[in-house]
């Protein structure tokens, strides 16, 4: 298990945990990043947002919100 941020560009994840105050875990939830969730890194170049792809959207995550999401590859 390790932080989204540290996946390479086209992986496939589940999210296993996520660390984060209540309200914003709803948000993320509403976003489709949820526990078990499967996701593509579209974009991590190391600086910057990453980009997801959750379902048939894309979402950009801030690396400080990166790093504390867990996940597996799949």
């Amino acid at each position: 298990m390790s932080s989204l941020d540290s996946f390479q560009e086209n992986e496939r994840v589940q999210i296993e945990k996520i660390n984060c105050a209540d309200k914003f875990c709803l948000r993320l939830g509403e976003l489709g990043l949820y526990l078990g969730a499967e996701i593509q890194i579209l974009k991590n170049d190391n600086f910057g947002p990453l980009v997801l792809k959750i379902f048939d959207s894309q979402i950009a995550l801030g690396r400080s919100e990166a790093k504390n999401i867990y996940a597996k590859k799949i």
